[in-house]
């Protein structure tokens, strides 16, 4: 259900609504989302370019549970993700990589 003041985002991929009531907490933390979002369509790009399905790289994987757990505000989740993540070996250079997080424009 869409509200008066609801935020809307869309792209070719589909919508997304954020609840009005969400608008403050979605503002404060969206550095992190952006940043963990970001990192996220990185590892995908690259597990695509290896021939590894999204579902079976580990760190997709988990970030897909949680978006199975939590899909009304699973964009919280992304911060927490990222932040262990980013310490396991093999994906601490994600961040800083070069390339694109839009693994799907190919």
């Amino acid at each position: 259900v869409v509200g008066p003041g609801d935020i809307i985002v869309g792209d070719a991929d589909g919508v997304v609504v954020i609840p009005k009531s969400c608008e403050d907490e979605l503002f404060a933390k969206m550095d992190a989302f952006i940043r963990g979002n970001g990192c996220f369509g990185k590892i995908a790009a690259r597990a695509l370019e290896k021939g590894i399905p999204m579902t079976q790289e580990p760190a997709l994987a988990e970030m897909f549970a949680r978006k199975y757990e939590n899909p009304e505000a699973y964009w919280r989740e992304y911060e927490s993700w990222w932040a262990k993540w980013s310490q396991v070996e093999g994906y601490a250079d994600v961040e800083s990589s070069k390339g694109t997080a839009a693994f799907y424009s190919k």
